[in-house]
């Protein structure tokens, strides 16, 4: 079953401002999705021509492609990036909604 990341599927019993903490997680895990899959594409764009040189405008482009292709990957979560980050992270917000919890859901004695 694939999950996608969307502020709609936050919970709604949580309060505004944890919603607002996990929408800004959220977005801050497909903005680092979208930044990784970009280098990605440059790096593997540059093992791909060999060495050889381009002109100026030419590797702007590219990198303004990159960047727009790296964001909707992002956006549709098709590599599924964003959504480990934003499970693993998520823990860290629950932690601080509930000062009480460890990480693993467990309460401290």
């Amino acid at each position: 079953m694939e999950t996608r990341l969307n502020a709609a599927a936050l919970p709604a019993d949580a309060s505004r401002e944890t919603q607002a903490r996990e929408k800004k997680l959220l977005d801050s895990c497909q903005q680092f999705a979208s930044i990784y899959v970009s280098y990605m594409m440059k790096t593997m764009r540059e093992g791909s021509t060999g060495g050889d040189e381009q002109g100026f405008a030419s590797g702007v482009y590219q990198d303004m492609f990159s960047d727009q292709v790296a964001k909707v990957v992002a956006r549709s979560n098709s590599l599924g990036l964003g959504t480990m980050l934003y499970t693993q992270l998520e823990r860290s917000l629950e932690t601080k909604s509930h000062p009480g919890a460890e990480p693993g859901g467990q309460k401290k004695d």
